[in-house]
């Protein structure tokens, strides 16, 4: 089944922008940034109530990106996952802290917090072509 999602294109500046989702994480109403520079996806420590465990081991590190040095992150289990009428059940995710980008948003007008970074292990598994013309995740399951 084909999934088509809308998102918005948040600018940044005057040529650089973040596409921006509504999603719902655990039935939680949050914006999440569509990132294929980012390998893995990862969600907010501070956003949910989810039990966490100790996260990657120094073999598979969290690339930081933006920040220097490694990032210390946690696994949970997300219940569900939706973005428009998507939904993935029971999916382990991990949980960094994400105050680094939302103190960047503090900066850009009408930016939202963020709740998380969909990132390129999610966006190939589910075959995702992003549409910029239409500003519309299209999804597979």
């Amino acid at each position: 089944m084909m999934y088509r999602i809308p998102f918005i294109l948040l600018p940044l500046d005057p040529v650089s922008y973040h596409p921006l989702i509504d999603a719902k994480v655990n039935e939680i109403p949050c914006k999440l940034i569509i990132d294929t520079g980012a390998s893995r996806s990862v969600f907010d420590l501070e956003a949910f109530d989810i039990p966490l465990k100790a996260g990657l081991g120094d073999d598979e590190l969290i690339p930081a990106g933006i920040v220097e040095g490694k990032i210390g992150n946690k696994t949970g289990m997300i219940s569900s996952l939706e973005l428009g009428t998507f939904r993935k059940e029971n999916m382990e995710a991990i949980f960094i802290d994400l105050g680094h980008i939302n103190r960047l948003y503090q900066q850009v007008p009408d930016a939202p917090d963020v709740a998380g970074l969909i990132g390129s292990d999610f966006l190939v598994s589910h075959q995702a072509v992003i549409d910029y013309q239409n500003k519309v995740l299209i999804l597979s399951d």
